[in-house]
């Protein structure tokens, strides 16, 4: 009985891992074919999607956006959870929720609100305004991760430092920063990957630039290409890369700051 749980959740986790899987395993099919008897292992769709100029744009395009999103929507994130947390707001529910309500939104009619009110500003359909928008749409995910490190930072520390002579920036560098920076890694990390995947609100702005999911989906309304496996596969790949390596980053610098107290810290 004790085992049921366990192989529950595995199956629950091979249920959610099997399409990515399939998805990998076909990117490597010699034929044009995206069904059984596999035939290969061969590398011709990955040749295929990387001399394609159109998915280079695209991917490039992709990339532009989620930097310039998670660039402006973490800053954002921080400041605003650290003024809830650390200062007495009127209305502080009201301000919280307000701030986490597009997370309820359903992302279409958040990219329909966006183009309707950049267009009202002047802001057209750009490579930019979709930035700006991702920018709205990742900014309550990074406040959530925001505000519940800056709940388990006892602001005692913060007033410890000030009582020693630290200035208001000496402060922030010196305490709020190392405590807060891996998570603000996080939260960036996941923007820029709910960022790139995202579709509805880039369709709706992207204009004549489509992001990397407009150009696929763009490319299956015409034709099933099996290039579209592989060039799943490659971002399968450098996301699991790039989670790997920051993991692995925060866990040496957890580790530096327990060798730096000592063993009697």
């Amino acid at each position: 009985m004790r085992r049921i749980p366990t192989l529950l959740a595995w199956a629950i986790i091979g249920f959610l891992y099997l399409p990515l899987a399939v998805v990998v395993a076909f990117a490597f099919q010699g034929s044009s074919r995206l069904a059984l008897p596999f035939d290969g292992p061969s590398v011709r769709w990955f040749a295929t999607a990387a001399t394609d100029r159109v998915v280079a744009d695209a991917l490039l395009a992709s990339l532009r956006v989620g930097l310039i999103a998670c660039t402006l929507a973490v800053p954002v994130a921080f400041l605003t959870a650290y003024a809830l947390s650390r200062y007495r707001i009127r209305f502080r529910g009201a301000v919280s929720g307000s701030a986490l309500l597009s997370v309820a939104l359903p992302p279409l009619f958040l990219g329909l609100s966006l183009l309707t009110y950049l267009s009202s500003l002047g802001i057209g359909p750009s490579l930019d305004a979709v930035a700006l928008a991702h920018a709205v749409y990742v900014l309550p995910y990074a406040l959530l991760a925001m505000e519940a490190r800056l709940e388990k930072l006892d602001p005692a520390v913060e007033e410890a430092a000030r009582d020693l002579g630290a200035g208001p920036w000496q402060t922030f560098a010196r305490v709020v920063l190392p405590a807060v920076w891996p998570v603000a890694l996080g939260a960036g990390a996941l923007g820029f990957a709910l960022s790139f995947d995202e579709f509805p609100i880039a369709l709706f702005l992207a204009g004549s630039d489509p992001t990397l999911p407009i150009a696929i989906w763009s490319r299956l309304r015409r034709v099933i290409d099996p290039s579209v496996n592989a060039i799943a596969a490659t971002l399968v790949g450098v996301v699991g890369l790039g989670v790997v390596v920051g993991t692995s980053l925060v866990q040496i610098r957890t580790l530096l700051r327990g060798s730096e107290r000592g063993p009697g810290a």
